[in-house]
Formats: C-alpha cells, structure tokens, sequence
C-alpha cells in the first residue's frame, strides 16, 4: 500500500529552477570558505559604458592638468630658488669683505630677509598647490566613489529580486491537481483499511506529509537567503576593494608631489615631515571610514535577507497552509463519499471540516502576526 500512496503524493514543496542548492561549509580542514569559492568564480572587472569610461578619461585628465599646471609653477619655483641663492651669495660675499659693523649688520638683516621671503613664499605656494592638487583628487573619487555606489545600489536590487524570484512557485498551489491526488490518495487507503481505522490512516499520512513539506519549505527558504547572502557578501568585498582603490588613487599622487618637491629642495624638512604625517593620518582616517561604511553596509545586507525571508516566508507558509487545507479538504469530502451509509463516521467527518476551516483562519492570522513583529524587531534595531 505504502508504494501506491507515494505514487499520488506529488511533492508540494521543491526547489524551483534557480534556487539555492545545498550551502556550502567550512573545508576539510575546518577553515571557512571563502565567499568566492564558494561560488566558483573570482571577482570580474566591471564593464563601463563609453559615456562612463568617457567620464572617466575627463576626470583623469582633468587631474592630469592639475599635474602639469604645478610642475611648471614647481620648474618657476626652482628658477626663482637660483635666483635667490645668488642673492644669498653675493650678500655673503659683501659681508665677508667689510670691516664695517654697521655695514655688517644691514647685510646681515637683508640676508635674514632673504631667507624669510623665501621661506614664506615656498610655505604659500606649497599650501597653494597642495590644495589645487587635493581638492582635484576628492573630486576625482568623489565622482568615481557616486558611480560605483550606483552600481552597487542597482546589482543588490537585483539580486534581491533574483531571490525573491527564486522562490515563487516554490509551493504547487494547483487546486485541480490537488484535488485529484487527495482523492487518488483516499482511494489508496480505503482499499487497504476498514471504514474504522481508514479515518485515522488518512489523517496520519496528511500529518506527515505535511510536516514534512513544511520542512523542505523551511530548509528552501534557508538554502536561498544563504545564496543570496554570500552573493551580496562577495559583491560588497569587490566593492571595498574598489573603495581601497579610489583612496590609494587619490593619495599616492600628493605623497609623490611631496617627495618631487623634497627632491628639487622646494620644501623645508620640518615642513615635509609634518604634510607627509598630515598625509598619511587623513589617509588612514578614510581607510577606517571605510571599514565603518561596510560594517554598517554589511548589516544593513543582513537586515535585507532577513526582511525578505519574513516576508516570503509568511507568503509561502500561508500558501502552502491553504494547499494543505484544500488536501485534508477533499479527503474529508472523499471519505464522506465513500461511506456516507455510516451515520456517525459521515457526522465526524463533517465536523472535521469545520475544524480545518477554523484551523486555517487562524494560522494565516498567526503568521501575519509573527511576521509583524519579526520585522519591528528589524527596525528597531536599526
């Protein structure tokens, strides 16, 4: 009998094409997979519209300018540098030619000036530039930093709907195809049971059928939302790689900038170690900006899983519920059929209807309840 009963019993949960296969563990030696093995492909470069890498070309060679622009200022400032160490030497030269104290001194002050002007002026220009430079550069990644964002906004959408996607039509809600097999099913077990035990065998085999279509549901629904996960979690790494790579772009040319002006004397050593550490802590203070933007990002992707899991989990469960519903339904109605000739088991089947009527309002209000509140929970914690 058992081999006839499986033959009417049409699974009614399944992985849909598309859907998640089982999720991937640690390795054998116990250490975890990595986002990218565990889907079987490595990062793959993004592909630009020619009006973007046109966008980019612009900003490129906007910076570029820039570039140019200070080293000829740098080629006048070195001009200028020759110049004043000719100045310097010649008032060198009169100083150590005259015996005259007064002569001395007024030597010595327009020397001390020299040095002051000089001084002053390398500070202006080395302010001057270094802000053209920067303020360049920010515009360079701010620009890139929006379209990668952009990007990114667009391909988690997506991936969210290839999920939800992925799980529609996960439950076979085919009342026609429903009713047939609850009625073949009926028929299986009458044949092999009396009219005493045939109500208990039937409701027995639902009970269990039930349950475990439930699970197969539930372990879906688990094995997409990890899917889904590790494809987000694997897409935002890329993303801060990209991130890390916009800041070394905007960075190594001012350290380079630096070191040109320290190699053509065009910057104090006091003036140069202060820009370099100046540097270096602005470039380190983006670097944790990041690592805050992507814990943050991170747990905004997990909040999105599982607000999409509570939703299409409520969705399903109530689908598959009134599936079963429809099952039970019309084995009740079936068994009636058959022995409608026996009063009392005809007045419990009759009774057991209501039952399930009742039991099915209530579970749909129960799920959407739970689902209520598993999602304030989710925006509270945010």
């Amino acid at each position: 009998m058992a081999e006839r009963v499986a033959e009417t019993s049409k699974p009614a949960v399944g992985r849909p094409a598309g859907a998640a296969e089982a999720v991937p563990g640690p390795d054998a030696d116990g250490s975890e997979v990595s986002p990218a093995a565990a889907l079987g492909e490595a990062p793959k470069a993004v592909e630009l519209s020619a009006e973007a890498e046109a966008k980019r070309q612009a900003e490129d060679a906007k910076v570029g300018d820039i570039q140019d622009q200070l080293r000829q200022e740098m080629e006048k400032t070195t001009a200028a540098a020759a110049k004043a160490d000719e100045r310097r030497r010649e008032l060198k030269k009169r100083l150590e030619s005259t015996n005259d104290e007064g002569e001395k001194r007024r030597l010595l002050g327009q020397l001390d000036q020299v040095d002051k002007d000089w001084a002053d002026r390398l500070a202006q220009e080395n302010d001057l530039q270094h802000r053209r430079l920067k303020a360049a550069l920010e515009e360079r990644r701010r620009a890139r930093k929006k379209a990668k964002d952009d990007r990114a906004e667009k391909k988690e959408k997506e991936m969210v709907a290839a999920a939800s996607a992925a799980l529609d039509g996960i439950v076979n809600v085919d009342e026609t195809e429903t009713e047939e097999k609850a009625q073949q099913l009926v028929g299986a077990i009458d044949e092999e049971f009396s009219p005493e035990d045939v109500v208990q065998a039937t409701e027995g085999y639902l009970d269990k059928a039930h349950q475990k279509e439930l699970l197969d549901l539930m372990n879906s629904m688990f094995a997409e939302r990890s899917k889904m996960l590790k494809k987000m979690l694997f897409e935002m790494m890329a993303q801060k790689q990209g991130e890390y790579e916009l800041i070394g772009a905007e960075f190594a040319p001012q350290y380079a900038f630096l070191k040109e002006k320290k190699s053509k004397g065009l910057i104090g050593a006091d003036d140069y170690k202060m820009r370099l550490e100046k540097l270096s802590e602005e470039e380190s203070d983006r670097k944790m900006d990041i690592e805050i933007e992507f814990g943050e990002r991170e747990q905004r992707l997990q909040d999105e899983a599982e607000r999409l899991r509570l939703e299409k989990e409520a969705a399903l469960k109530a689908d598959l519920k009134q599936r079963q519903h429809l099952e039970r339904r019309t084995a009740l109605q079936e068994l009636q059929r058959l022995h409608q000739d026996q009063g009392t088991l005809a007045k419990y089947l009759k009774e057991q209807e209501k039952d399930i009527d009742k039991e099915l309002r209530q579970f749909k209000r129960q799920v959407e309840k739970d689902k209520a509140e598993k999602l304030a929970k989710i925006d509270e914690a945010r």
